[in-house]
């Protein structure tokens, strides 16, 4: 079974639309020379295209949902791989400070100053999260 797009659903209901309405310029026009049956008929006919092209916009209203409701799908995943992104970010950026820690600490101590080395041993706590309070 194929499948209607939107813009298919839409071209169809203008379609249907049309129709009746040249319909009913056809029944206004000959009302005279109609008998009473054919005037039925034509107005049957008339109602029957107009309901085709409502239910017509209704779908092409309905795929319409369809597809913002798939391009929202998209969005939320993508923003779910930006925040996955963000915090592999915040950690690597929280692994550089502490290399950046640990190596003032390392230079602290090949420096020999007691003060350097206690400060640098506070800030590399402090960064660890470990430190005394």
């Amino acid at each position: 079974m194929s499948t209607i797009n939107k813009n298919e659903a839409r071209a169809l209901a203008e379609a249907f639309t049309s129709f009746a309405v040249e319909i009913a310029k056809i029944r206004y026009d000959q009302w005279e020379t109609l008998s009473p049956d054919a005037r039925k008929n034509l107005v049957d006919r008339e109602y029957e295209l107009m309901e085709a092209g409502g239910k017509m916009r209704a779908l092409a209203g309905i795929l319409t949902l369809d597809e913002a409701q798939g391009a929202v799908s998209d969005l939320t995943d993508a923003v779910a791989v930006a925040e996955k992104f963000l915090k592999r970010v915040k950690a690597v950026k929280k692994g550089i400070n502490v290399i950046g820690g640990v190596l003032s600490f390392a230079a602290a101590i090949v420096s020999k100053d007691p003060k350097a080395i206690f400060d640098q041993l506070k800030a590399l706590k402090k960064m660890l999260g470990t430190e005394e309070k």
